[in-house]
């Protein structure tokens, strides 16, 4: 028998038509995966607050075209010192970037004296590039940057680096 004989002899009552499949056939709805939100574990939300309380000390910084940090003495008298920022060349934006990509590059422990090292002997070479001595003209010095308190040089030399990058000329 062959299948034409067969459609002939036995048809499907429920059968329809190519016509009428067309009329009929509905996209198949489909409804998109729910993904629960993932909840901030407590020490992401401290981080995060840390970043944002750290961003707000950068504009804040910001506001000033220059900058007074108390330099300690041999002494121990402290000393405020005005600095001014050195508008970088681009050869020495590119050296500043380049040396960004190889510590950013390195392999690193989350959570480590050794990396706060590292960080912060690459703030002290940013800050020479860019942090001037009002009253000498010369670059920061090693000394006077290891006297400060690493929460504001960091943010002066955040700023320092972001404006150089935008190419203000505050």
């Amino acid at each position: 028998m062959s299948k034409k004989e067969f459609d002939e002899v036995f048809t499907n009552p429920n059968k329809k038509k190519p016509q009428e499949l067309e009329s009929v056939i509905e996209p198949e709805k489909v409804e998109a995966p729910t993904e629960e939100p993932k909840k901030e574990t407590e020490w992401e939300k401290y981080f995060k607050d840390l970043n944002e309380k750290y961003g707000e000390k950068v504009r804040e910084v910001g506001q000033k075209a220059e900058y007074i940090l108390p330099i300690m003495n041999g002494d121990g008298n402290i000393k405020k010192v005005t600095f001014s920022r050195k508008r970088p060349s681009v050869k020495e934006l590119r050296l500043i970037a380049a040396k960004q990509k190889e510590y950013d590059e390195k392999p690193k422990k989350e959570v480590s004296l050794f990396e706060a090292e590292e960080l912060a002997s690459l703030y002290l070479e940013f800050a020479q590039m860019l942090l001037i001595n009002s009253s000498t003209g010369k670059p920061i010095t090693k000394d006077e940057f290891e006297s400060q308190d690493w929460g504001f040089i960091r943010s002066v030399v955040d700023n320092c680096l972001l404006k150089s990058l935008v190419g203000s000329t505050g």
